[in-house]
């Protein structure tokens, strides 16, 4: 897998302490590491929020439900 930074965006991580930082984040094979090589893809992230992903778990439902 291609090995990546995200840069310039504000990183929320309540598990580590980090509350809106500009900060990059190096991506490798899936996983967060310390740093990459120097032919890694850069996403520029100004503006943007990064954090982990969420599941939003809840539905709706209207009507008649057939069963």
């Amino acid at each position: 897998m291609a090995e990546m930074i995200i840069k310039n965006g504000v990183v929320y991580d309540p598990k580590n302490g980090i509350d809106g930082e500009k900060n990059e984040i190096c991506i490798k094979d899936g996983k967060i590491v310390e740093n990459v090589g120097a032919g890694a893809k850069i996403v520029d992230a100004e503006g943007c929020v990064v954090m982990a992903g969420g599941v939003d778990g809840h539905t709706h439902c209207a009507g008649k439900i057939n069963t």
